[in-house]
C-alpha cells in the first residue's frame, strides 16, 4: 500500500502521531497536518470529531512527557533544549519571565506559537506547577490548536468544490 493511501485511510491515526511527535519536539509542523485532517474528514463530522479529540489527547501526551522530564530534571533540561536554539543564553530567562507574567495561561497560547510550546511544558514541570492545573491549561491549549487546525480547512467550504472536473474530451475513448 502506498504511503499516501495509508495516510488517507488512517487520518485519525496520522494526525495523532504527528501531533504527539510535534509536541515531543520533533520538527514536524502540526498545523498543516491538522488542516489536511479537516479536509479529509470534511464530509464525515464524526470522524472529524474523533480526529479532534485524538490529536488533542496525543498532543497532551507529548506535552505530559516533557512536563515530567522538566519536573524530574528541572532547569537542566531547559538549558539543554535552549542550547539548540538561536539564542541559548536568553531562552530560559525569557521563557521564565513570560511564564511569570502570564502564568499557566502561557500553556494555552504557547501551543500556537512556535518555540514557546516546546519549552513551556518542561518549564511548567521545573516550576512545579501542580499536575491538575497543568493538565487543565495544557489540555485547553492542545484542544485549541487541534480545533483551529481542523476548522481552518472548513472555512473555505467543501474541498470537493475545488477539484477539477473531467471535461467531455478527457472522457472520450476515441
Amino acid at each position: 500500500m502506498p504511503l499516501e493511501a495509508f495516510f488517507s485511510r488512517h487520518v485519525v491515526l496520522t494526525s495523532s502521531v504527528i501531533a504527539c511527535a510535534h509536541q515531543l519536539g520533533v520538527p514536524i509542523p502540526v498545523l498543516p497536518v491538522l488542516v489536511w485532517t479537516g479536509a479529509m474528514t470534511y464530509s464525515e463530522p464524526l470522524v472529524a470529531a474523533g480526529a479532534l479529540v485524538a490529536s488533542a489527547l496525543a498532543g497532551l501526551v507529548g506535552d505530559l512527557v516533557l512536563y515530567g522530564i522538566g519536573r524530574r530534571f528541572g532547569f537542566r533540561v531547559l538549558k539543554l533544549i535552549c542550547r539548540l536554539t538561536i539564542s541559548p543564553d536568553s531562552c530560559v530567562h525569557q521563557t521564565a519571565l513570560a511564564f511569570d507574567r502570564r502564568g499557566p495561561s502561557l500553556l494555552i497560547t504557547g501551543s500556537l506559537l512556535p518555540g514557546i510550546g516546546t519549552i513551556a511544558s518542561p518549564l511548567a514541570g521545573a516550576l512545579r506547577l501542580p499536575l491538575a492545573t497543568y493538565l487543565i491549561y495544557d489540555g485547553a491549549g492542545s484542544f485549541l490548536r487541534s480545533a483551529l487546525g481542523i476548522a481552518c480547512s472548513s472555512a473555505g467550504g467543501s474541498p470537493a468544490r475545488y477539484r477539477p472536473r473531467a471535461s467531455a474530451s478527457m472522457n472520450s475513448t476515441t
